[in-house]
């Protein structure tokens, strides 16, 4: 029998349906796949969340058990206080036996911004800086107060203005006398400065300086003047009691009470001896 080429194309068709046909039925069916059991991820997880807690329990215990000697009042005792700084008034000693009630606990647990606050509160001392030094001692760094000038009847007061109140029997000799409205302190003490300057070229200097509530300026000088110099303009009015010294009172400054600069055109003088104004 022969086999044409036209026969053959006619067959091939058949015979490609026919193959996948075959390897259709030849291939293999899906079957379910049974679902794999969780119980032993479940037994693992269990083992290991209780490894976490008993971990977790043994540490807390460390931890606690550290703690509770470490701040131990007999573990690291403060044995040494250390006070530093240049004094005049503050005395060490005394700064040593103020703070000794607050020296609680040991190096870990003492308080120093307790102890800064005491130190704080002594007479002279402006600033304290507490700091821990290893292994038992606490450092104290303490800035003492510096007065200028006195500041009413009952205290003193600093370059910055700052008014303090150390004992009486404390208080510095030669200092001049400042006097103002509350909150006035940082500006006398400045009007202080700039009037000491521009008195110094006659050598002379303020024993007493005022401001008072209408902020008028009167002030006292080492010669026994008064000098009044009003509201306002203070500065310009001094340098004109300056330009005129010793022209105006010559030999006579022992005699002279009172000078008053208030005057646009001039000055008026109070004389000791006669009380008559010129």
């Amino acid at each position: 029998m022969s086999v044409t080429v036209r026969d053959m194309m006619s067959l091939s068709p058949l015979w490609r349906r026919s193959g996948r046909k075959a390897a259709s039925r030849v291939m293999p069916r899906r079957r379910p796949v049974a679902p794999v059991t969780r119980t032993w991820e479940g037994v693992t997880a269990g083992l290991r969340g209780a490894l976490i807690m008993a971990s977790g329990l043994v540490l807390a215990g460390i931890l606690g058990w550290g703690w509770s000697t470490l701040t131990d009042p007999h573990v690291l005792p403060i044995k040494n206080v250390q006070v530093q700084g240049v004094f005049t008034h503050v005395n060490p000693s005394l700064v040593r036996t103020a703070v000794k009630p607050f020296l609680k606990g040991n190096f870990l647990t003492v308080d120093v911004r307790r102890v800064q606050q005491v130190v704080q509160t002594l007479p002279w001392v402006k600033h304290a800086e507490v700091r821990r030094a290893w292994p038992d001692a606490v450092h104290i760094a303490v800035t003492e107060q510096v007065p200028v000038a006195r500041w009413g009847e009952d205290a003193l007061v600093n370059a910055g203005g700052e008014i303090f109140s150390p004992p009486r029997a404390s208080y510095p000799g030669g200092l001049p006398s400042l006097q103002g409205p509350e909150g006035s302190g940082e500006l006398v003490v400045a009007a202080l400065r700039d009037m000491s300057g521009i008195l110094a070229p006659l050598g002379l200097h303020i024993n007493r300086l005022v401001l008072d509530e209408r902020r008028a300026w009167g002030l006292d000088l080492d010669n026994g003047m008064q000098v009044v110099l009003g509201r306002g303009n203070g500065y310009g009015r001094l340098l004109k009691f300056v330009k005129f010294y010793r022209r105006a009172f010559h030999d006579r400054v022992a005699t002279v009470a009172r000078v008053d600069l208030r005057y646009s055109n001039g000055f008026a003088v109070r004389w000791k001896k006669t009380g008559k104004r010129q």
